[in-house]
């Protein structure tokens, strides 16, 4: 069992995650036959294109969409959240607040897809202790697989100790994340899961494929709320 997804885009057209409530529900139940108990729902927010005002808008919308189908009874506990891109200057606005995983201190950051730069650790550090919130990294696996940051980058991003690491779950098929995924565990850092879907096919719930590897750990789901 695992207690919580902590990335996905289930939200029925928010992002380029699920176009429809048919297909948030399948998403949904297939999560909880993997053994999910809770999933966060992280749509895509981009500063550039609108306001968190406008994003919350859209995602009440969405939700009301989706709580509205008839299988809403045999959810698991939703709670809503945002994949906020990491921009400068960020940490002056207080309203990213808002985009907290519901009920907590948590705010999902996703890096921008460039190679690394010294400003961007700058900005969680700076977003951390500004607007007072946990920094969730997203899918720091899929950086270092892309090749987009080196080894004194990574030291950096999963040594601040005030953030948490999420993995995604893909990072169990890989040799070279998998490795980093034993490591983490290894040396004891904290980190969560994520299966980071957007659809049925390509992006399909996958926690079965990391769960071969944990069932071989002593990986424990820290306890963040």
């Amino acid at each position: 069992m695992f207690a919580y997804d902590f990335h996905t885009h289930i939200l029925p057209g928010m992002d380029d995650g699920s176009p429809d409530v048919a297909t948030s529900v399948e998403m949904i139940r297939r999560l909880r036959e993997q053994g999910v108990e809770h999933i966060v729902l992280t749509s895509h927010y981009y500063s550039e294109n609108e306001s968190v005002e406008e994003y919350l808008t859209r995602r009440a919308a969405a939700y009301e969409r989706l709580m509205a189908a008839p299988e809403a009874a045999e959810f698991p506990p939703l709670l809503l959240g945002a994949e906020v891109r990491l921009a400068r200057g960020m940490a002056d606005r207080e309203e990213l607040k808002q985009l907290c995983v519901e009920g907590t201190r948590l705010l999902l950051l996703e890096f921008p897809y460039v190679r690394h730069a010294d400003w961007m650790m700058q900005e969680v550090e700076n977003i951390a202790y500004q607007l007072e919130v946990v920094p969730m990294l997203a899918h720091v696996d899929r950086f270092l697989a892309w090749g987009l940051v080196d080894k004194k980058q990574l030291e950096r991003i999963i040594g601040f100790e005030d953030a948490i690491i999420q993995i995604n779950n893909e990072a169990a098929k890989d040799r070279l994340t998998k490795k980093f995924v034993k490591r983490l565990l290894k040396d004891d850092f904290l980190f969560v899961l994520g299966s980071d879907t957007h659809n049925l096919t390509d992006r399909a719930p996958n926690f079965d494929c990391m769960a071969d590897l944990l069932r071989k750990s002593d990986y424990e789901e820290p306890e963040l709320f």
